[in-house]
């Protein structure tokens, strides 16, 4: 079928095209068998003030702490969910790209990760600047600040149906100090248009 309408006690809880209304009701049943709390954002805005060129730096950056995520924006994501009550915005497009910013007090380059997850379920992949020898280009100086920006793209999304959790980290140039890190940050689901079930779909053929 193409539709699906899922009750619970009762109540309609979804309704909608089958990929869509599964990955909602999967995340609701692996949820019930694992109760874990809500997600919290470790960096909001509110953390953050605002310099005259509309620079934005931690207001603590004076203080012991040397680095800060800045901002994260992922492009085809639609809806007014995530982080902020837990509904799922959609991704749309078959390409995850990501753009993060970080701040620091000094020259050195930071190393910026990524995390995909399974929504409250198991880790997908970890992705570091350190590890894959990439440095983040250096976009704005300003008051012993500097900015940083890297692009991270996941080319024809390799996932199946369902939510999923984006975490952002920032280390030192080594990986070996975390400056910052952004748990569970965003929020989304995804539908593949492949019908078979799964968690990635891998390169494989038939013989």
């Amino acid at each position: 079928c193409d539709q699906v309408l899922w009750l619970d006690h009762g109540q309609m809880r979804g309704l909608g095209d089958t990929d869509t209304v599964l990955a909602g009701y999967e995340t609701h049943v692996r949820l019930l068998d694992a109760p874990q709390k809500a997600p919290e954002v470790s960096s909001t805005q509110s953390e953050w003030a605002d310099l005259p060129d509309g620079t934005v730096a931690p207001k603590w950056v004076a203080g012991d702490r040397r680095a800060g995520l800045l901002d994260v924006v992922v492009n085809g994501l639609k809806g007014d969910g995530g982080s902020s009550n837990g509904a799922p915005m959609a991704l749309t497009g078959s390409d995850l790209i990501i753009r993060v910013r970080a701040v620091s007090v000094s020259n050195e380059t930071p190393s910026i990760g990524v995390m995909l997850e399974q929504f409250q379920g198991v880790g997908i992949t970890s992705v570091a600047t350190h590890a894959e020898g990439v440095k983040p280009t250096a976009v704005k100086f300003k008051d012993g600040l500097t900015t940083w920006q890297v692009t991270l793209t996941f080319s024809n999304l390799p996932l199946h149906s369902g939510q999923y959790s984006l975490s952002f980290y920032l280390f030192d140039s080594q990986g070996l100090v975390v400056y910052d890190e952004w748990k569970d940050y965003i929020q989304f689901q995804w539908v593949s248009p492949s019908l078979t079930p799964g968690l990635v779909r891998l390169p494989h053929q038939w013989s």
